[in-house]
C-alpha cells in the first residue's frame, strides 16, 4: 500500500468523521417552525425541524462533496471497464489487514461499514492500476525492492481489545461477576473505567501488538491466551487493575513476494507519472458533465 493512498485514506475518514459530528452539532441552531405536512426530524418546544429542511442545509454545506464523490467512484468503474483493469479479493482483503495492524484506531471509526471501507479500497487499487497501466517496472526492480524491504510486508499478530481499569483488584473482581451476570462490558467501562480517554468509547483501545508501546506488556500476554468475544481475568497494571475483552484476533504474516508483486510493482510505477492521484485526471476523457455546480 503506498503511502499517498493510506494518507488520503485516513484523512477521508477523518473528514467523514467531522461532517458526521458537525451535522448533529449544527441541529440545535436550526431555528424555523416546521411548515405545511412535511415530514419533522426533530422538535425543539414548538419549533420543528423539517425533513426538508434538514436535506436543504446538507446540501448546501456538504452536496458538492458528496457528488464530487460519487461522481468520481464511477468515473473509477467506467474507466476499469474501459482498460479491462481489475483487482483481486485477495489485494482487497489484504489491503484492509494491513490498514488495521498499521493503524489502530482506523477500525473504530463509525463513519463507514467493513463492506463500504473495502469498497473504497477497492476503488484505490483500481485508481492506481489505471493511473499506471502504461508504466513498465522490471520483474528485477520488483524484486530488488521486495528483498530489501520484507519488513514493510509484514504484520505482526494483532488484537483488537477493550479495556476497564481500576485501583484495586477487589473492584476488578466486581467487574467480573457483572460480567458473569450479562452486563455489558461497554456500559461497565462508560461507567467505572479509570482511563477516561478510553471509558468515553466504551474502553475501546483499537488493534495492538507487540510493535505498540503505548499498552502494557501484559495486555499482548494476556490477549495471546483470550478467546475472541470473551472478557480476562484481571490482571495488575502499573496503574492499578485492568480487565480486558478481546473482539478481533489478526494473525501475524509475512507476505511473499507473488502476494505482494503487483502491490510493489503499482508502488514503484506511481512514482513515475506525473499526474495527481485522483480520477480527476479522467473527468474530460468521460465526459463528465456537471448539471450540478459542484467543480
Amino acid at each position: 500500500m503506498s503511502k499517498k493512498r493510506l494518507r488520503s485514506m485516513v484523512a477521508g475518514l477523518a473528514l467523514l468523521n467531522l461532517i458526521t459530528i458537525v451535522v448533529f452539532a449544527i441541529w440545535p441552531m436550526f431555528n424555523s417552525r416546521t411548515v405545511g405536512g412535511g415530514e419533522t426530524v426533530a422538535q425543539i418546544g414548538d419549533v420543528g425541524i423539517s425533513r426538508e429542511h434538514w436535506i436543504n442545509e446538507l446540501e448546501q454545506r456538504y452536496g458538492k462533496d458528496v457528488l464530487k464523490e460519487m461522481v468520481n467512484e464511477e468515473v473509477v468503474k467506467q474507466m476499469a471497464e474501459k482498460y479491462d483493469v481489475s483487482v483481486t479479493d485477495q489485494e482487497i482483503e489484504r489491503e484492509y489487514k494491513i490498514m488495521k495492524t498499521l493503524y489502530g484506531t482506523y477500525e473504530q471509526s463509525q463513519s463507514q461499514s467493513e463492506d463500504q471501507r473495502k469498497a473504497q479500497i477497492k476503488a484505490d487499487l483500481l485508481l492506481e492500476e489505471i493511473l499506471t497501466k502504461d508504466v513498465s517496472i522490471s520483474e528485477t526492480e520488483i524484486k530488488n525492492y521486495y528483498n530489501d524491504n520484507q519488513d514493510l510486508f509484514r504484520i505482526p499478530t494483532t488484537y483488537r481489545i477493550s479495556h476497564l481499569t481500576t485501583a484495586t483488584k477487589s473492584e476488578a473482581d466486581k467487574v467480573v461477576k457483572e460480567l458473569t451476570k450479562g452486563v455489558s462490558f461497554q456500559v461497565l467501562a462508560m461507567e467505572k473505567s479509570l482511563d477516561e480517554f478510553t471509558a468515553n468509547q466504551g474502553g475501546a483501545m483499537g488493534f495492538i501488538s507487540e510493535d505498540n508501546e503505548r499498552v502494557p506488556k501484559v495486555y499482548i500476554e494476556t490477549a495471546a491466551s483470550m478467546k475472541t468475544n470473551h472478557w480476562s481475568q484481571p490482571v495488575q497494571i502499573e496503574e492499578g487493575w485492568a480487565v480486558l475483552y478481546l473482539h478481533e484476533k489478526i494473525k501475524g504474516e509475512q507476505f511473499s513476494y507473488d502476494e505482494v508483486k503487483q502491490q510493489i510493482r503499482r508502488q514503484l510505477a506511481m512514482e513515475h507519472i506525473q499526474t495527481s492521484v485522483s480520477s480527476e485526471a479522467f473527468w474530460n476523457e468521460l465526459e463528465v458533465d456537471w448539471l450540478y455546480d459542484a467543480k
